[in-house]
C-alpha cells in the first residue's frame, strides 16, 4: 500500500554508447564497483563497457536501449533453488523462463569460457519481485529451476532480437534455505528497494541488524568474486575459434 506506480530511472554506462565492444551488464551499484575495483587492479585489462541498468524487470526490459556492444555478459546475483546450489556458486545460463515463455541461449565464447572456470550450465525462473525462503522452497518444489532472478529472461530474449551473443553468468547469492531478511524483500516497490522501509523495519525490529551487516559483506564478497571471473573470461581466448 502506498508504493504508487514504479517509474524506472535511467541507468549508467561506463564507456561508449556505440563503441562496438563486449558489453558486461549489472543490475546492482554493488556489482559494477567491483567490477571498476577488478580492472584498475589488471595491467592488461580487456577492452569493455559497463552497463549498470538496475534491478528488477523494468529496468531489464530496458537494458540494451542505446548500446550497440559486439556481444554481452549478463553478470549478477541469483538464489538457488536446487540442493546443491550454494552460496558463491558460478553458473552460466543454458535457458530462462518467465512469464512470456522460455528462451534457448546457445554456448558462445563466453559461456565456454565461464565452464571452462568451473561454471555449471543452469535452467534460471525469472520473476518479478525477490523471493523469501518458502517462495523459494514452492517454485523450486514446481521443478525446471536450478536458479532464480528478475531480469535473465528479459535481458536474454532482447539480445537475442538483436542477434547478439548472450552470455549469462550468475553467482548464487542464497541457497534455497537461505532467508533473506523481510524488511529486504518487502522494500521492492518494483521499481527499487526502498532504503526507508528497510530502515523502518531495523526500528521495529533492531535484532535483524546483524543480519543486515552479513548480507552487505556477503554482497561485497560475491561482487569481488563474480569481478574477477568476468575479467578473466573476457580475457581467455576461445579454445573452439583456435581450432
Amino acid at each position: 500500500p502506498g508504493r504508487g506506480r514504479a517509474r524506472a530511472r535511467p541507468s549508467r554506462v561506463t564507456g561508449s554508447l556505440l563503441s562496438s565492444r563486449p558489453l558486461v551488464l549489472v543490475a546492482l551499484p554493488e556489482e559494477a564497483a567491483a567490477l571498476r575495483r577488478a580492472r584498475r587492479r589488471t595491467r592488461d585489462e580487456p577492452a569493455f563497457d559497463l552497463h549498470v541498468f538496475g534491478a528488477g524487470p523494468l529496468h531489464a526490459a530496458r537494458a540494451l536501449e542505446g548500446l550497440d556492444p559486439s556481444r554481452v555478459i549478463h553478470a549478477g546475483f541469483a538464489g538457488g533453488l536446487r540442493p546443491d546450489a550454494a552460496a558463491g556458486d558460478l553458473f552460466v545460463i543454458r535457458r530462462a523462463r518467465d512469464t512470456r515463455g522460455e528462451v534457448e541461449i546457445p554456448a558462445g565464447p563466453a559461456a565456454r569460457g565461464a565452464r571452462a572456470r568451473g561454471a555449471r550450465p543452469a535452467d534460471i525462473r525469472t520473476v518479478a519481485a525477490p523471493l523469501d525462503a518458502p517462495m523459494k522452497a514452492r517454485l523450486a518444489a514446481e521443478g525446471g529451476a536450478d536458479l532464480v532472478d528478475m531480469e535473465t529472461a528479459i535481458v536474454a530474449r532482447a539480445a537475442q532480437a538483436r542477434g547478439l551473443d548472450y552470455c549469462g553468468l550468475r553467482i548464487v547469492s542464497d541457497a534455497v534455505t537461505d532467508e533473506i531478511p523481510a524488511c529486504v524483500t518487502a522494500s521492492w516497490d518494483g521499481d527499487r528497494f526502498r532504503t526507508g522501509v528497510i530502515l523502518a523495519g531495523l526500528v521495529r525490529r533492531p535484532a535483524v541488524l546483524p543480519e543486515l551487516i552479513a548480507l552487505g559483506r556477503r554482497a561485497r564478497t560475491l561482487s569481488a568474486a563474480l569481478a574477477t571471473h568476468v575479467l578473466a573470461i573476457l580475457d581467455a581466448p576461445d579454445e573452439e575459434d583456435d581450432r
